[in-house]
């Protein structure tokens, strides 16, 4: 399994991104049932907070203990946000 720290590297990584993209993250890791609807919607509700650690911290644990699932959507989230600022 990988380290919690490495996803919480990757997720803080991931909250720089643009809004748009964040938010198309949060709905995707939301559909793909690593967060409940009613955690969904909080992590919503604060994507916009001061506290990014925070933030980073709430993400990261269902992301680290879904992997198999999130590595992906946050592979393609950062990957996404590498094309828009070569464009």
């Amino acid at each position: 399994m990988v380290p919690f720290e490495e996803v919480l590297f990757q997720v803080r990584k991931a909250l720089q991104v643009s809004p748009i993209l964040l938010h198309e993250l949060l709905r995707e890791l939301h559909e793909a049932n690593v967060f409940s609807t009613q955690y969904y919607q909080s992590l919503y509700k604060d994507v916009f907070c001061n506290d990014g650690e925070d933030l980073a911290r709430r993400l990261s644990l269902p992301i680290w203990q879904n992997w198999d699932i999130s590595q992906g959507i946050l592979d393609l989230a950062l990957s996404k946000e590498e094309d828009l600022v070569s464009s």
